[in-house]
């Protein structure tokens, strides 16, 4: 005789037998939809036609083929920097940055370098194409924007301060100094100046990146680092280590650079120690820095040596693990892979790959988000080389041929995001 608790008991399991079943059976669809969405971003940067700056968008088949995003390419609003071959000798293309993804708000953030402004876009979870906020472009509060960082503090949560770093190196316009401009971005993703918040910096200076750092490695403390590039021997020129306070501020902590070789152009943190990576183009290095977790002090480790010419953009991967440092050298086309031991500390060089093509000349580095691959950036040529990564050694590969990015003749694109 089965007894009414026992029924009840029956009954309730049936129907979570049901229910489980009913989540095992829609799951794997909604799994594809969420992890389908793979795409890289680049900035057109044009500049020769006012208002025609742009944001190319790719979908990634998950084999390296890339297929433009119906609406590709997205209006910014705003106008690029152009320089046809840098004739007029300014530092206005050596940044990282000039796009970047706020996972967190599902945003896209672009500059506009001749407008002095950047625009915010809304991604679509559908298929990543991208749609402009009410009001965008926003002012920059400088001249010649570049780089982005998500700034987090433990107040107002991830992702809810934008750092902006205004270059002022654009020959197109008359700049003002250089700055770092803070942001509050609302709910709704709309950015709003904190005008005490600004860091200024010095006049005829070259800031490049900024590049923030929190998490386990860093205590759950909140760091904000920016690089700064000049001539050789320059004393402004190396990283700059900053707080990011509770109110979004930047509160300065303190300066250091290779004493042999200053100018940095290029960062790149590990997501596992508390270890920097920068470029030392003057004498083909690369630099090891690592930061204090409790006070954010930044101390230059040692230089190690670089085969290419001229290396400077760099990322840490692949995704989701810090295994390999990849550093693009403009001067000779390639791209080298070091493994990274000894507590972040050690790099050894496993590789020096040559980018498919005649004369390349690699720039920005950005993984895409499953780690297989690794996008590099030539913006002289206008060509996003699409490199699959080894997960196992680290080593690059180049199976299929670059994407042509559609811009007028001396355009030059910049920048590079993911989501």
């Amino acid at each position: 005789m089965i007894r009414v608790e026992d029924s009840r008991r029956v009954l309730v399991m049936a129907t979570l037998a049901i229910v489980l079943a009913m989540v095992s059976f829609t799951r794997p669809a909604h799994s594809q939809s969420s992890t389908a969405l793979n795409v890289v971003y680049v900035e057109s940067n044009i500049g020769s036609t006012k208002n025609s700056n742009s944001v190319f968008a790719y979908s990634n088949d998950g084999t390296g083929k890339l297929t433009a995003v119906a609406g590709s390419p997205f209006l910014t609003g705003g106008t690029g920097v152009y320089d046809p071959s840098q004739e007029k000798g300014k530092t206005e293309f050596d940044a990282d940055q000039q796009v970047l993804v706020s996972p967190s708000n599902n945003l896209l953030f672009a500059v506009n370098g001749d407008s002095n402004t950047f625009a915010v876009f809304s991604i679509s979870t559908a298929n990543g194409s991208l749609a402009a906020l009410p009001g965008s472009p926003f002012k920059s509060n400088g001249s010649d924007p570049v780089s982005f960082g998500l700034l987090y503090n433990i107040l107002t949560g991830p992702e809810s301060w934008l750092a902006v770093v205004n270059k002022g190196a654009d020959p197109n316009q008359t700049d003002a100094a250089p700055n770092i401009s803070v942001f509050r971005v609302t709910s709704a993703g709309i950015p709003t100046l904190d005008t005490k918040a600004t860091v200024n910096l010095t006049a005829n200076t070259s800031p490049s990146q900024i590049l923030t750092a929190t998490g386990s490695a860093a205590k759950h403390q909140f760091w904000a680092f920016l690089d700064q590039y000049q001539t050789a021997g320059s004393s402004l020129a190396g990283i700059y280590s900053y707080l990011v306070q509770g109110n979004g501020g930047l509160k300065s902590v303190n300066f250091t650079a290779d004493p042999t070789d200053p100018p940095t152009l290029g960062l790149a943190a590990n997501s596992k120690y508390r270890v920097l990576y920068a470029g030392l183009p003057t004498l083909n290095e690369v630099g090891v820095f690592f930061y204090s977790p409790s006070t954010g002090t930044t101390t230059f480790s040692s230089a190690v040596a670089n085969p290419g010419k001229g290396v400077g953009w760099l990322a840490v991967g692949p995704t989701g693990t810090a295994h390999f440092l990849y550093t693009s050298e403009a001067g000779s086309g390639t791209v080298t892979v070091y493994q990274i031991t000894g507590n972040g500390l050690t790099l050894t060089q496993v590789q020096q790959f040559t980018l498919t093509g005649a004369s390349t000349i690699p720039g920005n580095l950005a993984f895409d988000t499953t780690g297989k691959f690794l996008y590099c950036l030539d913006n002289v040529h206008a060509t996003l080389h699409v490199l699959d990564v080894d997960s196992t050694t680290g080593k690059l590969s180049e199976p299929n041929a670059p994407i042509a990015l559609n811009v007028p003749t001396g355009e030059e694109p910049l920048g590079l995001a993911v989501d």
